[in-house]
């Protein structure tokens, strides 16, 4: 069934359209050929659903206006209506309250659909992607740095004090520390890179197509406008940072987590002195 739904999810707007349309029109022609002796109205609602859900639900009430059209004029053609005016309208209005209702209700699952998966790979208090999200886009990060041979960078950041700000601010304010940097992180990268929670108080980068020297300005970026935010309300943080360049792709996204991982440590662990300062 997700597999069904992909497929249709990923088919061209205009293709779509036309497939609906075909079908519509399809439908319509077994119904004149038989004179109206078959019970068509049911099987509108195939091309109607399919273009509500490959398009939009625009395109799903324009399908439905389309098929009660070509209905209404199939009716004239073989013959088979002799109601008034009035009657045809009302007919033709009730066939059309009933599509729209199907397209409206499809519409909204989808959406909702569409919503609860943004959920679940999203964080729900930074609004970045979360670790299911980067482990997925990490697979394909590598697969792509295979293809093209493009080197990209892997950042692994955790906050340092994040616990002082927490027992000494509350945490509230330990929850505005951690959108914060997401926000930071998120205006000092491309649409087209990564930034993830991974948990607690560390966040992770992937910077596709960077090299070393590109990515390290970057992470100098975000340091300094953390640390200016950071000044300007008081909080003794300070963000330590492992950046690791890969040439060649690794194994897996595990293998680059942790390599990033150990880098952030190290330097974690040279500045710890300094940063007990901090806290005084």
């Amino acid at each position: 069934m997700q597999k069904w739904l992909a497929t249709i999810n990923e088919s061209p707007s205009w293709v779509a359209f036309l497939l609906g349309l075909i079908l519509a029109l399809a439908i319509t022609a077994v119904y004149y050929v038989t004179g109206a002796r078959l019970a068509m109205s049911i099987f509108y609602l195939f091309p109607i659903a399919y273009v509500t859900w490959a398009v939009s639900r625009t395109t799903g009430i324009t399908i439905s206006l389309i098929c009660v059209v070509v209905w209404m004029l199939a009716d004239f053609a073989a013959g088979t209506t002799t109601d008034t005016v009035m009657f045809i309208a009302l007919n033709e209005s009730l066939r059309l309250v009933v599509f729209l209702v199907v397209v409206f209700i499809l519409a909204e699952l989808k959406r909702t659909l569409r919503r609860e998966a943004q959920s679940a790979r999203q964080d729900p208090l930074t609004h970045v992607a979360n670790r299911r999200a980067f482990y997925e886009l990490a697979a394909i990060e590598i697969s792509r740095s295979q293809r093209t041979k493009e080197p990209f960078t892997i950042v692994f950041a955790d906050i340092d004090n994040f616990k002082v700000v927490n027992d000494r601010y509350g945490h509230l304010t330990g929850d505005q520390v951690l959108t914060l940097t997401a926000e930071t992180m998120k205006r000092s990268v491309r649409a087209v890179d990564i930034v993830a929670r991974f948990g607690g108080d560390e966040f992770l980068l992937l910077l596709t197509g960077t090299d070393s020297e590109t990515a390290q300005r970057v992470v100098e970026r975000i340091k300094d406008d953390l640390s200016e935010t950071a000044k300007q309300n008081g909080w003794p943080i300070r963000l330590s940072t492992g950046v690791f360049t890969y040439t060649a792709p690794p194994h897996s996204v595990d293998e680059m987590i942790t390599r990033a991982d150990q880098l952030m440590y190290s330097v974690k662990q040279a500045t710890k002195n300094r940063l007990t300062e901090l806290d005084k």
